[in-house]
């Protein structure tokens, strides 16, 4: 299944998406990738052997690191500004309006990696300000993490996240049905995820993977879009060859409405995968899972959801990654509401010049939908498309120009979206 996250408006920009990005000893990501951090070296002060005099006994020293340097060596700071022009915020073809938005952004980073125990939190602020409307608000992103292996047949990672969103329009990410305002909408979220790896043999692992998130809709005093989503799977990773791995697993999903419980649901079922990884550039994976729905103590028809993703790298210079999904979702916007979702996507990155990139991307979604009591089926298409350019102007800053075009055949609407963008870290 897959999840539906708010909407977010026009927040153009995101440094802390390219923070660690910047950093020249950093990578961090937080979907179980690899976290890689300069170590930082502390001295014993034992001179040489060849230094010491013949009849003196060595004098072991240890330096102690301080507070100040502790925080230096593990915090970066990132700070950025965008410009946005955006032709249609409220996303209507009727009630047309354009607004310029700036952006002031702040990032700040803390990682600590102690060998087999990493540690990591990361704060994301956005101050926007719509100047026609003449409004503003603040956002804030904030990610924490832990992760410990135990040097044997076990590995833990928790990560949690709180997000705090303003925006003019609210929806279910690939669904075109919008919930739109002439004021913001506030909406927080908090979510924790735990994963478990277990190494029965050298080739084959039990991974445990669950995550628990409340959504809180600050804007509704009826809270009929407030939920709570518990999903947990559990997968067998087989290892076939050194770069190509099976994993079957089942599933389990509930959702939860506090302020009207007929939206409530369940889903269980199984999946089956499969990944294959020759480098970061050239990897391909496929995921099949069936799924049982169960809405107001009733069985529904089964739904079979799949996902394929292939990254390639087409030459020295350019990458190219195709996706393709089809998987049922849920919409809360206006009532309960479940979809049929497909979407193929492609995105190509070039690099035009050593410290120039550019990126093109696109993505058409077509969903049938029908409404939970019972109504007709609809039929929404939309496509959207991206260009950017990307400048690393010195070592720890970069330019980005950013343009989209999103049209929806379903409500009738085009936006058109220019963003301008400067970030930096220290």
């Amino acid at each position: 299944m897959v999840a539906d996250p708010s909407v977010k408006g026009v927040l153009c920009g995101s440094v802390g998406c390219c923070l660690l990005l910047l950093s020249p000893t950093t990578t961090l990501s937080y979907e179980g990738a690899p976290f890689e951090q300069e170590q930082v070296l502390v001295s014993t002060g034992e001179l040489p052997s060849e230094a010491k005099a013949p009849e003196a006994a060595p004098v072991a020293q240890q330096e102690t690191e301080g507070w100040r340097e502790f925080f230096e060596e593990r915090t970066q700071i990132g700070a950025g500004f965008d410009s946005a022009y955006d032709s249609n915020i409220l996303l209507e073809d009727n009630n047309r309006q354009e607004d310029y938005i700036n952006t002031l952004e702040g990032v700040l980073l803390f990682a600590d990696p102690r060998g087999s125990l990493i540690t990591a939190c990361q704060w994301e602020v956005n101050a926007f300000r719509y100047m026609k409307k003449n409004k503003n608000a603040i956002d804030h992103d904030v990610v924490s993490f832990i992760d410990y292996d135990t040097g044997g047949r076990l590995q833990y990672h928790l990560t949690y996240y709180l997000t705090v969103n303003n925006s003019l329009s609210f929806g279910t990410a690939g669904v075109d049905i919008l919930r739109t305002s002439s004021d913001f909408q506030r909406f927080v979220e908090n979510k924790v995820e735990g994963r478990i790896r277990y190494a029965l043999t050298e080739d084959n692992y039990l991974v445990s993977q669950s995550s628990y998130s409340v959504f809180d809709d600050q804007t509704q005093n009826d809270a009929s879009s407030d939920r709570k989503i518990f999903k947990t799977t559990l997968d067998l990773d087989h290892s076939l060859t050194r770069t190509w791995t099976v994993f079957p697993g089942i599933f389990y999903e509930d959702r939860a409405v506090p302020g009207d419980k007929l939206k409530n649901s369940k889903s269980y079922g199984g999946r089956l995968g499969t990944r294959y990884e020759l480098s970061l550039s050239e990897t391909f994976t496929a995921v099949l899972e069936v799924e049982r729905p169960q809405l107001k103590e009733q069985e529904r028809d089964t739904d079979v959801n799949y996902n394929l993703l292939w990254k390639h790298a087409v030459g020295p210079r350019t990458d190219l990654t195709l996706g393709f999904t089809d998987a049922r979702i849920t919409s809360f916007s206006s009532g309960r509401t479940d979809f049929r979702s497909r979407v193929p996507s492609a995105v190509l990155s070039y690099q035009l010049l050593p410290l120039v990139t550019l990126t093109f991307s696109g993505l058409y979604e077509k969903q049938k939908s029908s409404s939970t009591g019972g109504g007709a089926a609809e039929i929404h298409k939309m496509y959207d498309l991206k260009f950017g350019v990307f400048w690393q102007i010195r070592e720890q800053a970069k330019v980005t120009l950013d343009f989209s075009n999103r049209r929806s055949k379903t409500r009738d609407y085009t936006s058109r979206i220019v963003t301008l963008g400067y970030e930096a870290t220290f």
